[in-house]
């Protein structure tokens, strides 16, 4: 399931997988997005339901600040006007944003670090 969560931020947002998105680790002197898999996958009612962990990292902390604000406004619009979107291929999901961004620390490398959760229901 992490990976159709990457394939849906890479597809419709301005993220690029392994340029700015990453799934479970984020190499040495990169910033974005990263998604670690969540222990709360669950199934209810016949549709899938996963939750992951998402961070952002950034060198400047302003532009962190603007680009989480972007990642925020966009995962709210692929709630969908109808509680549903899809991708090219036909796949229909709801991604929710479950909190608001906890920023974390700053880490070893200079780059701040912020946190959040998603839900993905396919």
């Amino acid at each position: 399931m992490g990976n159709t969560l990457i394939k849906i931020l890479d597809e419709l947002t301005a993220l690029t997988k392994d340029k700015d998105l990453f799934y479970l680790e984020i190499p040495l002197d990169k910033g974005g997005l990263w998604v670690a898999d969540s222990p709360t996958d669950s199934r209810f009612n016949g549709v899938d339901a996963a939750e992951f962990d998402i961070y952002y990292r950034g060198k400047d902390k302003t532009k962190s600040i603007d680009n989480i604000k972007y990642l925020k406004d966009t995962i709210d619009a692929l709630s969908g006007s109808q509680g549903v979107c899809s991708l090219e291929d036909g796949t229909t999901f709801r991604l929710t944003m479950a909190y608001q961004w906890d920023f974390l620390e700053k880490d070893a490398e200079g780059y701040f670090v912020w946190a959040n959760r998603v839900r993905l229901l396919i």
